[in-house]
């Protein structure tokens, strides 16, 4: 899945002009004292990594919802 998620982003960037920027994970960026709007902002988001938050926005918000409301009891002495 991560193998055909990655390659349908780069379809996409190659379709819609994107060039992608430095990709570095956040414990590899320099302890420079850059903002974070300013890394956001040159490194961007990408429509998939958007469409992956969201997913993970709505699982967290039903797994909530499901153990509020449907999940039950316990343990079935209660």
């Amino acid at each position: 899945m991560a193998v055909a998620l990655t390659w349908l982003n780069t379809v996409y960037g190659e379709l819609t002009g994107w060039s992608p920027g430095e990709r570095r994970s956040p414990w590899l960026r320099s302890m420079r004292a850059e903002a974070d709007a300013e890394i956001s902002h040159r490194v961007g988001v990408t429509a998939l990594e958007r469409i992956v938050i969201f997913n993970v926005y709505i699982a967290v918000i039903a797994l909530a919802v499901w153990y509020a409301f449907f999940a039950g009891a316990p343990s079935p002495l209660l």
